[in-house]
C-alpha cells in the first residue's frame, strides 16, 4: 500500500502486532500468519507510535494531527481521545505498568500524563469536568466568574458541572498560584 512503518509493538498474548503508518493508519496483523487482522484510520497526518494495552482489546497511538486515541480493538471504537495540540515530529507515548496511564511527550515542549482505564460513568464525569475546568478557567477573572462560566456552560451534564463546581477553588487556586 505504500505506507512506512513508523512503529510497531508486539501484544502480550504474543499473537497480534499493532503497527503505526505513514498515511494516519493502525494495524493489528497476526504474527505468526502476518494477515492484517484490522485495520483502522486513527490519524490525519501519520500515526508516530502504538501500543497495545495488555488484555489485548485496547491499542493506544499518537499521531501527527496532535491527537492521543485509546480504540477497542475488537470495534475500533474511540474510547478516549485528547488533543495535546502539537504537529512535532518527535512524539514519545508510553503507557504505566499498570495500564493506569499514558504519558505523551512531544519534542522539548511538554508532555502530558492522562488516565488509560477503562471508563466508567464515574471517571468520564471527572475527566469531563477536569477538561471543563482547563478550558475555562484560564479566561475567568475571579473564582466567583468561573463558577458561572461553569453554571452557564449549556454543554456539560448536570454531574460534569456539580463536579467541576467542586473542584473550581483549587483550580482557581492553582491557577492564582502559578501566576497565569
Amino acid at each position: 500500500d505504500g505506507s512506512l512503518v513508523n512503529s510497531v509493538r508486539l501484544a502480550a498474548d504474543g499473537f497480534h502486532i499493532v503497527s503505526a503508518h505513514t498515511d494516519g493508519t493502525l494495524r493489528i496483523r497476526d504474527r505468526r500468519s502476518r494477515e492484517t487482522v484490522s485495520t483502522f484510520a486513527a490519524h490525519d497526518g501519520g500515526s508516530t507510535r502504538a501500543y497495545f494495552m495488555s488484555s489485548g482489546d485496547r491499542v493506544a497511538s499518537v499521531g501527527h494531527d496532535g491527537m492521543l486515541r485509546l480504540r477497542d480493538t475488537q470495534s475500533g471504537r474511540e474510547i478516549l481521545t485528547y488533543f495535546f495540540g502539537s504537529h512535532t515530529t518527535s512524539l514519545n507515548m508510553d503507557v504505566s505498568r499498570d495500564e493506569r496511564f499514558i504519558g505523551i511527550s512531544w519534542g522539548s515542549v511538554g508532555g502530558v500524563i492522562l488516565d488509560a482505564r477503562k471508563w466508567t460513568p464515574e471517571l468520564r464525569t471527572l475527566n469531563h469536568a477536569r477538561g471543563a475546568l482547563e478550558l475555562l478557567t484560564p479566561a475567568a477573572k475571579s473564582l466567583a466568574d468561573l463558577r458561572d462560566q461553569i453554571q452557564s456552560h449549556r454543554s456539560l451534564g448536570e454531574d460534569v458541572q456539580e463536579q467541576a463546581l467542586e473542584w473550581s477553588e483549587r483550580f482557581w487556586n492553582a491557577r492564582s498560584q502559578f501566576g497565569h
